[in-house]
């Protein structure tokens, strides 16, 4: 049930032309991330096999657009993060489409939204990569984080593994929903609104563990502006000393186009591990 990449590339760029247009109405500020950035930088648009758009705002903006999305959502489009839906599994936010699907099989039971839809991360503060103490006590932070947001990973995977390890992974996705939803809600409050790094000089995507990584704050203190297939897009001032850091741990140039692409995540990639649908609601294909 997967869909040709150009044509997953161009609906989410509908998505990001939605959440453009609301950024500009209320005044939120978003820069390009991630395989946006790099396509922004490299290719003026799309990574020809990325399939996803991923933009980070700073704490007050993203809490911020929630609310907005929350209460008045362009028509078709949703808001979902762990906060607001307990199956979400992922820790950060999204912007979707309500009548599409990209929903793995084996998570068809978790009630979530799961739209078409494009990444939304927080920029929040970080200690100094020197600070190590700081380091560790806020990557122990995170962990806690992803394990409450793999509540839904955890009850499929002890309805499959024995022993202590299938009791132990139960007895995590067995965790009453309410509650796993006032931890989640607290921990993301002391994320985002924390105050304890804010002299260090550096910030840090709210991403999972092994991704977490501390970056200038210098980078993000300006903006400049980037073409993007049709649009002009908001950049960090210093994306090109961003790329350095990020593809500095795949020993790779940023500015060289690689000779091979990479299989697309999230438009099927050949597989019928995930629902994909850019005209079916994923509503239709739940089982709950």
């Amino acid at each position: 049930m997967s869909v040709t990449i150009e044509e997953y590339q161009r609906f989410e760029l509908k998505i990001l032309h939605a959440f453009k247009e609301v950024c500009d109405e209320h005044g939120l500020r978003w820069w390009a991330m991630f395989g946006s950035l790099l396509g922004a930088a490299r290719h003026k648009g799309f990574i020809p096999w990325d399939d996803d758009i991923d933009v980070v705002m700073p704490p007050e903006d993203y809490l911020r657009f929630r609310e907005v999305m929350s209460r008045q959502p362009p028509e078709g489009y949703y808001v979902e993060c762990h906060a607001k839906s307990v199956g979400s599994m992922i820790p950060w936010q999204v912007m979707g489409v309500t009548q599409s699907m990209s929903l793995p099989r084996r998570y068809a039971d978790a009630p979530a939204a799961w739209g078409v839809c494009m990444d939304i991360f927080p920029l929040i503060n970080c200690p100094s990569p020197e600070d190590l103490q700081g380091m560790k006590a806020i990557t122990k932070q995170i962990r806690r984080s992803r394990a409450l947001v793999d509540k839904y990973d955890y009850r499929y995977e002890g309805r499959r593994t024995g022993g202590a390890r299938g009791l132990y992974l139960k007895l995590m996705g067995g965790y009453p929903n309410a509650l796993n939803e006032r931890l989640w809600r607290r921990m993301e409050r002391r994320m985002l609104e924390g105050k304890a790094y804010e002299g260090s000089g550096y910030k840090a995507v709210f991403d999972i563990p092994n991704d977490f990584m501390p970056l200038p704050a210098e980078c993000f203190s300006e903006t400049t502006y980037l073409p993007f297939e049709d649009l002009i897009v908001p950049v960090p001032v210093g994306y090109e000393q961003l790329l350095d850091l990020l593809y500095a741990c795949y020993g790779v140039d940023w500015r060289i186009i690689p000779e091979h692409g990479y299989d697309p995540r999230h438009s099927g990639g050949g597989n019928d591990e995930v629902m994909v649908s850019l005209t079916e609601s994923y509503v239709d294909h739940m089982e709950l």
